[in-house]
């Protein structure tokens, strides 16, 4: 089998047990409310999203209603079925305004299910712990997926609910069609607090978190931020998944852009996997990436990880060193 068609197998498998998984945690439902919508610019947070609409369209759901961190109302969320809360690498303190949408979810829809799409668990807050532990356990129909095996045992013993192992939700995009590269190699980089450690350099660096004031993502953010104060949840939901749309698109060109890749964001990785690019994967400060990696892509065709930046220096002179061409 070629490196090509390996790939495109190991995907379908990862998506296979995504959508096996998640059958029985959305038997039965004909329609639910998703929010968390990720109005910024960080492309991966977008790509979950999109894999959430994935999962719903091939379940049958209806999709009634989404809302992000910063537009919540209430009085939005009217679907019969789950709310299910957009996943990510959010809970447990490290981004509080997330912690402080889902409490507010937990408090306001006792009567709901609701459903905590695959996350990455990070505990950096006590209080905000305990707040979540507490509204987790008076509310009693919760589901927290998790994407990684640490984030498993940490769900299991801090919060009394349903707790299941799956892939992260992107994967339910399956296999993307990557662009032509332009260089030999890029540097995809976080420039901020995930970031671990000093950065190689010799080579084109980007990053996905910033957009020009007059380009497609930005206006796209803008029109978000116009229809999130409309009363027309329809009209919402479109404005914003086109918007996610964008970044999807930004997030393929901006990997496509070396015939080897670099990254240390963990979507930089699953995006890359799924375009088929040949990249070293660096992980992060908190070690969600290693998580990720021993979990479901380990064994991903065309993929190498390493702990460190300084460690990917001497795998990409490997890998340039054999002169793949894909």
């Amino acid at each position: 089998m070629s490196d090509g068609a390996a790939l495109t197998d190991f995907v379908e498998r990862i998506r296979d047990r995504l959508m096996n998984d998640l059958r029985p945690v959305f038997a039965g439902v004909p329609e639910w409310d998703l929010v968390d919508f990720p109005h910024h610019f960080n492309c991966g947070d977008h790509v979950i999203w999109l894999g959430c609409l994935k999962i719903a369209e091939e379940f049958g759901i209806r999709v009634c209603s989404t809302t992000s961190s910063h537009t919540y109302r209430a009085d939005k969320l009217k679907a019969t079925g789950p709310i299910v809360i957009n996943g990510g690498g959010n809970l447990g303190g490290l981004y509080p305004h997330h912690d402080d949408l889902r409490l507010r979810i937990l408090t306001d829809f006792r009567n709901r299910p609701i459903v905590q799409m695959p996350q990455s668990i990070e505990l950096t807050n006590a209080d905000a712990l305990g707040k979540l532990k507490r509204a987790v356990a008076l509310h009693g129909d919760f589901t927290l997926l998790v994407r990684d095996h640490r984030s498993l045992v940490i769900a299991r013993r801090e919060f009394d609910c349903r707790t299941e192992l799956v892939p992260d939700a992107a994967f339910a995009l399956g296999n993307l069609e990557r662009r032509p590269p332009r260089e030999e190699v890029v540097l995809h980089a976080r420039q901020d607090d995930e970031a671990a450690g000093e950065q190689i350099s010799g080579h084109p660096t980007v990053d996905w978190n910033k957009a020009g004031i007059l380009s497609l993502r930005n206006l796209g953010r803008s029109a978000v931020s116009v229809a999130d104060k409309l009363s027309s949840p329809v009209l919402t939901s479109a404005v914003a998944n086109r918007f996610a749309q964008q970044n999807l698109d930004c997030a393929i060109r901006t990997l496509s852009r070396g015939r080897f890749l670099v990254t240390d964001r963990l979507h930089g990785h699953v995006i890359a996997t799924l375009c088929g690019i040949e990249h070293i994967v660096v992980n992060d400060r908190y070690g969600k990436v290693q998580a990720l990696w021993e979990a479901w892509t380990k064994n991903a065709p065309m993929a190498t990880f390493v702990p460190t930046w300084i460690t990917a220096e001497t795998a990409l002179a490997e890998r340039i060193s054999r002169r793949y061409v894909f």
